[in-house]
């Protein structure tokens, strides 16, 4: 059984609570190293893909945008070291570049899932 604090336990009975983990100071980062490195993996499946059969063009469109997806990561890591080393508070630096980010990365991956098959139909 686990001792209580002021009527608190330490651990959360809500299951939801583990979810929060993501979104609050500690666990945030955990989200962002994830995202990044999903991006990574999937921008080295694309490039193994090019370079294996150069001559197919999605595989070109998916390595180009997924450099672009990893790239707005990257510049949202470099906002917060710009915060840290400036001494700016991360909240006036972060929530702008990670919603141009967010904008990016959508219309980046929705550019590498058009289709591209330029054939007629008939």
């Amino acid at each position: 059984m686990l001792a209580s604090t002021n009527g608190v336990f330490p651990l959360s009975q809500s299951p939801l609570d583990f979810l929060n983990l993501f979104v609050r100071s500690p666990g945030d980062i955990l989200y962002f190293l994830a995202v990044i490195a999903l991006s990574q993996a999937a921008l080295f499946l694309a490039l193994s893909e090019r370079w294996r059969q150069p001559a197919i063009p999605d595989s070109r469109r998916f390595s180009l945008a997924l450099g672009g997806v990893v790239a707005a990561w990257v510049i949202i890591l470099a906002g917060s070291l710009f915060s840290l080393i400036s001494g700016q508070k991360i909240a006036a630096i972060l929530p702008p570049l990670e919603r141009a980010a967010s904008v990016v990365v959508i219309v980046l991956i929705s550019w590498a899932f058009l289709p591209a098959d330029n054939q007629p139909l008939a």
